[in-house]
């Protein structure tokens, strides 16, 4: 499996936890209200074009460890399928969300 196919398929995954459980979340110094959502051992931060600055027109998702450290971000436009990794640090934590698929 490719990289960026990878990548989607834990996108993809992502976005079912946040759909299943997310709520809006404020966090400090950041504009807009995220849609956020824990599970297992990861927060989950999902923000779309309409709850961020205004003139933002990507939707971003955001996958945290526990301890704190972000493993991955991706941005697409318009279809996930051309999403955009900003983020992606390859571990055994991808097999949690490829298999959630």
């Amino acid at each position: 499996m490719s990289r960026i196919q990878k990548a989607t398929d834990i996108a993809l995954s992502a976005l079912k936890v946040i759909q299943e459980n997310g709520q809006f979340k404020e966090i400090e110094n950041v504009d807009g209200k995220p849609l956020s959502a824990e599970i297992n051992q990861f927060t989950i931060f999902y923000t779309t074009p309409f709850a961020r600055l205004p003139g933002m027109d990507e939707y971003l998702i955001d996958i945290w460890w526990t301890h704190g450290k972000k493993i991955f971000s991706a941005r697409w436009k318009r279809e996930i399928n051309d999403l955009t990794i900003v983020n992606f640090q390859r571990g055994d934590w991808e097999d949690f969300f490829v298999s959630r698929n």
